[in-house]
């Protein structure tokens, strides 16, 4: 709802919980970057999302279109401060051990070269 942004840095700092109720991701960057800040995520069972979440580890996802779980899970991590430092917590590892980007480069080349 705020538009576009330059400073997602300023952006990501600045909030406490992302939420990606999206019907379908590609990727998943915003998981990505939020995780990046120590950000806990919400997202849906869609598109690449699982991929990156696992739910109650690292982040909650949802049934797409629930509004009910949605809101759930919204209140859940808005009440359990220890459970939003875990899944932040849990999803910066994440992001360092499965999306680093010199790793990501590294691999890259590793698949061109063959």
């Amino acid at each position: 709802f705020t538009g576009f942004k330059k400073d997602v840095d300023y952006f990501f700092r600045n909030i406490d919980i992302v939420i990606a109720p999206s019907k379908s991701e590609a990727f998943g960057n915003i998981l990505i970057e939020g995780m990046s800040f120590g950000k806990p995520v919400i997202c849906s069972d869609r598109g690449a999302f699982p991929e990156i979440i696992q739910n109650n580890k690292n982040g909650l996802i949802v049934e797409y279109e629930n509004a009910e779980t949605l809101a759930k899970a919204i209140f859940t991590l808005a009440e359990k401060t220890g459970l939003r430092k875990k899944l932040g917590k849990n999803g910066k590892k994440t992001v360092y051990n499965r999306f680093d980007f010199k790793d990501t480069v590294r691999r890259y080349i590793e698949l061109y070269s063959q």
